[in-house]
């Protein structure tokens, strides 16, 4: 499958190169990997780079040509690709010039040019900007989905670690090489505790006490594609005020997934969220600064939406995937997280997560 759909997206890249009359389209990557931010060379190309710069060449007709640096790289590109023509390089700058003029390309297109190294993006200082078509497909819908099923074992080992007198980096550091046993290639953990939690952050040398709230933000990634679940649990046996607002964020969570659909407008499932989080008397938390968005998108695909919140103008169809997550901050809770990574259908949007999240509790004695 997954070579299957990269020629897909190539072919699809050739006929937005045809359509805008050009000769061909350039495609760059940075080698930078973001969890919130598209990898448009990646996902061309189907090849993580380890280079500064790494340009797909999509032409109007003939074949592809994939340019990597540095050279010596060429032979675990070529295994990976879908590409067949790779070009190990040391000067990508340079290869670039040279292909356009064997190729006799004039009339070029770039995509992704804030990906470019200065010496590249000068070379392509004349090329028009191009958009060329993105959007979850059937590969990256898998890897979503895989993604998701990693993070929910990464999060039940967490519970299964966490104990008093661990630091959380040390438990930060167990989740993500659990997770990475189990296929992850990367992954975007947030991971702290508190007694009253003002938000998550990343793991620090902070030591876990009984009666914490543990937060987790887990996001791993397969071949390149993020997603995410956000967890809280307690170390120990919730409070009752925990539990109350815990119930809050999940009614919120139902009622955002029952608002999203093919032809729905991202701020009305923002509103849905907001509105039973109001319900509860709570809606001067519903705004910033107790919280920012009640989801995104996830690389390696463009992010849309790229936020879920009034401000979006993104109406929802099919394909689109992204983490719905109503997290809150509660006067009397803290910071608690609730959130699914879900795929809009043809009949509405599904949570790919087996099943409803709990608080879970983690035991409460003190680690050997």
């Amino acid at each position: 499958m997954r070579d299957r759909v990269g020629r897909e997206r190539l072919s699809a890249a050739r006929a937005a190169v045809v359509a805008a009359e050009l000769d061909v389209a350039l495609v760059c990557g940075s080698g930078r990997h973001h969890f919130i931010g598209a990898n448009l060379a990646w996902w061309f190309s189907g090849v993580r780079q380890l280079g500064r710069d790494m340009v797909v060449a999509v032409p109007a007709s003939g074949d592809p040509v994939l340019l990597v640096t540095p050279s010596w790289d060429v032979q675990r590109v070529s295994r990976r690709s879908w590409i067949a023509d790779v070009v190990g390089v040391d000067d990508v700058a340079s290869a670039v010039g040279g292909l356009l003029r064997s190729r006799g390309w004039k009339r070029v297109g770039v995509a992704g040019r804030d990906a470019a190294s200065p010496a590249v993006a000068a070379a392509l200082c004349e090329a028009r900007d191009v958009v060329l078509p993105t959007g979850h497909d059937e590969w990256s819908l898998a890897c979503i989905e895989r993604a998701v099923g990693i993070a929910e074992a990464g999060y039940r080992h967490l519970v299964a670690t966490a104990r008093p007198g661990m630091r959380e980096y040390a438990l930060a550091a167990e989740a993500d090489a659990h997770m990475r046993e189990l296929g992850a290639d990367d992954n975007f953990l947030l991971i702290s505790a508190s007694q009253h939690n003002r938000a998550v952050h990343a793991p620090t040398d902070r030591v876990l006490e009984r009666g914490d709230v543990l937060l987790g933000e887990i996001s791993p990634s397969v071949d390149g594609q993020f997603a995410q679940i956000c967890r809280s649990a307690t170390i120990g046996e919730p409070d009752a005020r925990v539990e109350r607002a815990y119930d809050i964020l999940r009614e919120a969570f139902d009622a955002g997934l029952a608002a999203a659909g093919p032809g729905v407008g991202v701020p009305e499932v923002a509103a849905a969220v907001n509105a039973v989080v109001a319900s509860y008397g709570y809606e001067r938390y519903t705004r910033p600064p107790y919280m920012r968005t009640r989801g995104h998108g996830t690389g390696l695909a463009p992010l849309v939406p790229a936020d879920v919140s009034d401000r979006s103008d993104v109406v929802l169809a099919p394909g689109m995937a992204f983490v719905l997550h109503p997290n809150q901050y509660f006067p009397d809770a803290g910071y608690l997280l609730y959130g699914e990574h879900v795929v809009i259908e043809p009949g509405g949007a599904r949570a790919l997560s087996a099943g409803p999240a709990s608080i879970e509790s983690t035991d409460a004695r003190v680690a050997a």
